[in-house]
């Protein structure tokens, strides 16, 4: 599932920096199984949600600036019975069927 392999990797990747120990970024790169680039979109993502991240070329590890701030991703899935199903999308079909009827 992909949307669950890059919650698990972006959580990964935040450790690795908290520990300083995210090797060069090539190496990162491949312990995430992921570009270079690819690397530098979540680096950039992490950014612009406000985190400082800087690379040091003597430890060779990126390492956040401001380790005040904490990123925390959470994340679940939910099995849900038929009543809550009934309750949820109100006559009991579910999104996908429903779709289904009207041609979606």
């Amino acid at each position: 599932m992909k949307f669950v392999e890059q919650i698990e990797r972006l959580q990964y990747l935040d450790k690795l920096i908290r520990k300083k120990s995210t090797g060069t970024p090539d190496e990162l790169a491949g312990r995430l199984g992921i570009s270079r680039s690819q690397l530098y979109n979540l680096i950039s993502y992490f950014k612009d949600i406000g985190m400082e991240i800087k690379y040091s070329r003597l430890s060779k590890s990126f390492y956040y600036k401001n380790k005040d701030k904490r990123i925390e991703i959470n994340f679940s899935i939910v099995i849900i019975t038929e009543r809550e199903q009934y309750r949820i999308y109100g006559n009991g079909i579910p999104y996908q069927q429903k779709m289904q009827f009207i041609g979606g």
